[in-house]
């Protein structure tokens, strides 16, 4: 992080009038950004940005953990002092229209890089929807100002959790009749009995697991023909691979972060 905020600096990207931003993705229990915080005000003048107008983001998809980062004994007194703020986001349904409401500031944090001033929680991805609305909407232009200074992102052991997609591929060069086909991992989870209480902990030791792959065959036109888009990079390998995986989740998740012209990401 230090790196990138010199090399933001020597670009001239860096406004230290203005918070910068470091969202961290899935935090859990806030330790590690507990020791972030601790680290960058200890660099002090050390770093080419003001540690003060570094404000640190803690998310999580579950709201119990977003309440009670602020009491904390450790993290309250960084939330006081404006170093920490914490947002409800599940990476699940991130968009081109998520938003972060930052529950300190009020301020909303959006996708294309936006921010606008609010003060509750609606309209945002993992806090509760806006009435009669299934999707955030998008931060408007004409009254939102842009958010000046690069944001920063940590997926701290986020990206595996995701969901994503396997295939096995088989070239035409390996002959046997393969022509090119294409399987789809298809993978089901189901317990080996009726569970009348699905969440109960006793239901992980009957869980069982099935895999089937099915077959994507070339189309009429000669093309081989992928189960999703985002697979087109398998269908051109040179080798047979008996699983590839296609971080679909991780791809959609990143792509939030990412609208803007103003953004990194550390995973």
């Amino acid at each position: 992080m230090r790196a990138f905020l010199a090399d933001s600096a020597s670009a001239g990207r860096l406004d230290p009038t203005q918070p910068l931003y470091v969202i961290e993705l899935g935090a859990g229990s806030g330790r590690l950004g507990y020791y972030v915080v601790r680290a960058l005000q200890r660099m002090g003048r050390a770093l080419p940005f003001p540690a003060d107008k570094i404000v640190y983001v803690l998310t999580d998809f579950t709201a119990a953990n977003v309440d009670a980062w602020p009491s904390h004994p450790q993290l309250g007194p960084l939330f006081e002092r404006g170093l920490l703020d914490s947002a409800l986001f599940d990476g699940r349904s991130a968009g081109p229209h998520s938003t972060l409401t930052l529950r300190r500031s009020g301020a909303v944090l959006s996708a294309s890089g936006r921010l606008e001033a609010s003060g509750d929680d609606q309209g945002c991805v993992g806090g509760e929807p806006a009435a009669g609305s299934t999707e955030a909407p998008a931060a408007s232009p004409a009254a939102s100002p842009v958010v000046i200074n690069p944001v920063v992102v940590l997926a701290n052991y986020v990206v595996d959790t995701l969901v994503a997609d396997f295939f096995q591929f088989f070239p035409a060069s390996l002959g046997g009749g393969h022509d090119g086909l294409l399987r789809e991992g298809l993978v089901s989870a189901g317990s080996t009995s009726a569970e009348p209480n699905p969440l109960a902990p006793g239901v992980l030791e009957r869980l069982a697991t099935r895999c089937a792959r099915q077959c994507q065959h070339n189309d009429a036109t000669g093309k081989r023909k992928c189960c999703r888009g985002g697979a087109r990079s398998h269908c051109r390998s040179d080798v047979a691979r008996d699983v590839d995986k296609w971080p679909g989740g991780a791809v959609q998740l990143f792509r939030c972060f990412t609208l803007g012209p103003r953004a990194a990401l550390a995973c």
